[in-house]
């Protein structure tokens, strides 16, 4: 059972890390053009800029996550369904991202898989 909390914990690491990483260059420069995204990309979405797709990134992935890395890595007993969660969420972010055009097959592909895997995890480690 350890291995899983470890597995869980790196993977809650470097994705809490991508993701304030991400968001926080967003929120700097909500034009996109510092990650190299065009603001035009938003065209016909609710938002005039990257600010608050940043903010959600940085606040619900990134932060979320090391936060619950740190749970993880205190076992924590609520760990385990909240890491199902926030592979739930993840999921749920990139969806959106493409049900709104944003389609990086490239970026997209991996953290889907992260997102299953979290989910996984979260139910391997609940037993």
């Amino acid at each position: 059972m350890n291995t899983y909390r470890i597995l869980a914990a790196v993977i809650l690491l470097l994705l809490g890390g991508s993701a304030i990483y991400g968001g926080w260059m967003l929120i700097a420069d909500p034009s996109g053009a510092s990650l190299g995204i065009p603001v035009d990309l938003l065209e016909g979405s609710p938002f005039p800029n990257y600010f608050i797709p940043g903010l959600l990134l940085f606040l619900v992935i990134g932060l979320d996550s090391l936060v619950l890395m740190i749970f993880t890595i205190k076992k924590y007993g609520i760990a385990p369904p909240l890491i199902a969660i926030q592979g739930i969420v993840l999921c749920g972010y990139l969806s959106v991202e493409i049900l709104m055009g944003f389609f990086f097959p490239l970026l997209q592909a991996p953290y889907y898989l992260i997102g299953l895997l979290l989910i996984g995890l979260g139910w391997k480690l609940s037993k």
